[in-house]
């Protein structure tokens, strides 16, 4: 995972990146491993398929992209996130 996201990070250009797996027995996506974060809060998350920004784009498969997330309204824990992280767009 780690070689994996060293390439995303240096082939995308990005300041930050993490891997979230599905759990099939549980249908939840959690936190594996992340590069390039300011604080621990990525390594809590912890959302169901279909939910927040990572849990829609792994049920619908296609890409996603904010480029500015200071006009989105992210839910609580994500808000969080991207602020704490000072965080303009996502991937």
């Amino acid at each position: 995972l780690s070689v994996l996201l060293d390439q995303v990070i240096n082939h995308l250009h990005v300041d930050a990146a993490c891997l979230l797996l599905l759990q099939p027995a549980s249908t939840w996506l959690e936190y594996a491993a992340g590069r390039g974060f300011r604080t621990r809060m990525i390594q809590q998350v912890r959302l169901p398929l279909g939910e927040g920004y990572a849990g829609r784009l792994a049920l619908d498969r296609s890409p996603l992209h904010y480029g500015n997330l200071l006009a989105m309204d992210p839910n609580g824990h994500q808000r969080r996130l991207f602020a704490a992280e000072q965080f303009v767009a996502y991937y």
